[in-house]
């Protein structure tokens, strides 16, 4: 019997069971649903002379349409958008977010938004005119010890720092990006572009300067002439030790020029020891020297040796 119940007039009844899908598919895509987006960005434009100080936090929006206009939504395509009127001051300020600050599709309306009160703070944009760090600190990572130096040029001097108040008063000097690395060996005269540390919240009327850099040697030497060598004791018992020539031509000295600057003849002792001489004699005896000045060397002595009588003593 059910197999005479579909076979009787089966077309028709197949028509009306495609009919019934339809219209269900139809109603189903328009029913109203709701669907909550959630972490749904804020954006807020602000008038000229205006700048927004805080982070703002991202929103719930519930929406409420047709099934098939609400599942279109991507959360991609929601946002916030609030506009600070004209006549707002600096300070901290309730913003109420509303569904006309929500840009939708026709078709599907904003049923809730949490939070729906947000606080924001402005601050007055300005300029300032802020020197770049001529700070040896700041451009090198280290300057060799042997070289000084004797003058930056940095071009320009200044830029322009535009932003809220409080960030851009709290910038005194701007900074190159990077310190200059300096190889073991530079030249005397460097010139370089670099680029300006990025700050928050402000901007920079330049983002690179031209640095140029004129180097002087720290280093250098200094002649002492016709200083007095000593024969240092012990003498052997019986014997006596003088000195054929008691004084050497010339004595150069390396250093830092501030040390060598204050050097005088009684910063050196000059000796000749007997070392494992125990007979009379004349010898050659190589001069040493014993300086009292921190981080001076001996470049040069001359003669580098002195002969050295020994006699027996009466």
């Amino acid at each position: 019997m059910f197999r005479r119940l579909l076979s009787d007039d089966w077309p028709r009844k197949l028509v009306a069971v495609i009919f019934a899908v339809a219209c269900w598919l139809v109603v189903n895509q328009h029913i109203s649903v709701e669907r909550t987006f959630h972490d749904v960005p804020v954006r807020v434009t602000t008038p000229d002379g205006l700048a927004l100080v805080t982070d703002m936090p991202a929103v719930w929006i519930t929406v409420r349409g047709a099934n098939q206009d609400v599942s279109a939504l991507s959360p991609t395509d929601l946002y916030v958008e609030y506009y600070v009127g004209d006549d707002a001051t600096d300070g901290t300020h309730i913003m109420a977010l509303r569904a006309k600050h929500v840009p939708l599709e026709r078709g599907v309306r904003v049923s809730e938004i949490k939070p729906s009160k947000i606080p924001l703070t402005l601050d007055s944009v300005i300029e300032k005119e802020v020197p770049v760090s001529n700070s040896h600190r700041h451009l090198f990572e280290s300057v060799p010890d042997r070289m000084g130096l004797r003058t930056i040029n940095i071009v320009p001097e200044t830029v322009t720092v535009t932003g809220p108040s409080r960030h851009v008063n709290a910038i005194h000097v701007v900074q190159i990006d990077k310190p200059i690395r300096l190889d073991s060996n530079p030249p005397m005269n460097l010139e370089v572009d670099s680029l300006l540390r990025k700050y928050p919240n402000v901007s920079l009327s330049n983002t690179t300067v031209n640095l140029y850099f004129e180097f002087y040697n720290r280093t250098g030497t200094r002649v002492f002439q016709d200083l007095p060598v000593h024969v240092l004791p012990p003498v052997p018992k019986g014997l006596s030790a003088s000195l054929v020539q008691a004084a050497i031509t010339s004595l150069s000295i390396y250093g830092p020029r501030n040390v060598l600057d204050i050097l005088t003849d009684e910063s050196f002792r000059l000796f000749v020891d007997l070392g494992a001489i125990s007979s009379p004699g004349t010898y050659e005896r190589p001069v040493r020297i014993w300086i009292t000045a921190r981080d001076c060397y001996v470049d040069r002595i001359t003669p580098v040796s002195l002969p050295l009588r020994v006699e027996f003593t009466e």
